[in-house]
This record gives C-alpha cells, structure tokens and sequence, in this order.
C-alpha cells in the first residue's frame, strides 16, 4: 500500500510510519489483477475512533480488473490522527480465487 506525496510519489505506507498528509490519495498494489468490484467491497477505512472515511475508488482505466486500485477520500484526512486501511480476505482475482491475507497499514496523518 502506498500514499501519494504533493509530487505524485508512491510512498510505501509501512516504511518508518510514515507521516501521510491530510490532501492525499491511495493505491493498493496487488500481486495479480483482482475483481475491483471484490475489492471496494473488501475495504475497511477507519480512523482511531473506529469512524469510517468515505472514499472514491478506481482502477487504471476504470478497468473491472486490475493490478491497482486508487483510494481517494472525499475529503481532507484528520491532522495529527491515526487511520488504518484494510482490504479484507474476501477480495478475489479476476477468475474469482481469493489468494490474499488480509492486509492492514496504520498510519499518521502530519499536522
């Protein structure tokens, strides 16, 4: 999982904690193309009051399959607060096999 610095740079999120600022976007970088659809159902977004974070979802092209998929929420993150993403088990691949673990990053967002 990374986030996006100003300069559209693919920060890895488990590197040193990084600290994500609040105008940000996501990418969840799989391994095989996965059914996106699978995958927005798959995802959790919460901050550390277990309060949900609403977001856009795409995928290269708005493709049904793909090896990336964007998270952008729809509005500024929390300074100074701790979020955690997650995709869920239930994800699947393009031929419908679920072959993930479920996968979390927490993180920081700076001030």
């Amino acid at each position: 999982m990374f986030f996006l610095d100003a300069q559209n740079n693919k920060i890895n999120l488990w590197i040193n904690n990084q600290a994500v600022p609040v105008h940000t976007s996501f990418v969840i970088q799989f391994g095989d193309s996965m059914n996106v659809a699978s995958v927005a159902a798959a995802i959790t977004f919460i901050n550390s009051n277990n309060n949900p974070v609403a977001f856009a979802l795409s995928s290269d092209q708005n493709a049904p399959c793909s090896v990336n998929v964007n998270i952008t929420p729809t509005a500024d993150l929390l300074p100074n607060t701790n979020y955690i993403l997650s995709v869920n088990d239930t994800a699947v691949d393009c031929s419908g096999t679920k072959h993930i673990v479920k996968t979390s990053a927490a993180f920081t967002t700076s001030a």
